[in-house]
């Protein structure tokens, strides 16, 4: 479970207090540390000010990951079935409901693996035409991520008529 910042003081707090009482640290050592993450600041005037010391920025490790709506599926299709028609592609994760699924891309190869997902897009999925279509991921409705599906779908589009003209 993962704690709220409210807990974890909370937890931290009792910590330093049983390490108090148990003598591994003594009060001067704590003020020492806590002195040791604040930052005295001097402003032009001569005022000084306190505030903490910048921690270093964490490296967020971004991974590829892409999710495809697919659309007009028939309600009685399975994963495997699924799987079995995006076998060029090798999906990572297909969430299937009823009439439609959700398939993830993820690691070094993922754009690679969706744009041939894409390319099914209209293909015959049993008696059925379906819809592949690139998704912003999160859910909900608002005005930015519409907009941000909207110009995607039609970049994709347009894309898929140059590729029928050829």
């Amino acid at each position: 479970k993962k704690l709220s910042k409210k807990e974890r003081k909370a937890l931290e707090f009792k910590e330093r207090e049983k390490k108090l009482k148990a003598g591994e640290v003594t009060v001067d050592e704590l003020k020492k540390r806590k002195a040791d993450e604040v930052e005295v600041v001097t402003a032009a005037d001569g005022t000084t000010t306190t505030k903490p010391k910048a921690q270093p920025a964490k490296k967020a490790k971004t991974v590829n990951r892409f999710i495809l709506f697919v659309g007009n599926l028939p309600f009685d299709c399975t994963v495997d079935q699924i799987n079995e028609h995006f076998r060029a592609c090798i999906p990572n994760a297909v969430r299937p409901r009823k009439g439609f699924a959700f398939i993830e891309f993820e690691g070094e190869d993922a754009t690679k693996r969706m744009n041939v997902a894409l390319r099914l897009h209209h293909t015959p999925f049993g008696r059925r035409k379906i819809n592949v279509e690139l998704t912003a991921g999160g859910g909900g409705n608002s005005a930015k991520r519409t907009n941000k599906l909207r110009e995607k779908n039609d970049k994709l589009g347009d894309e898929r008529l140059e590729r029928q003209k050829k």
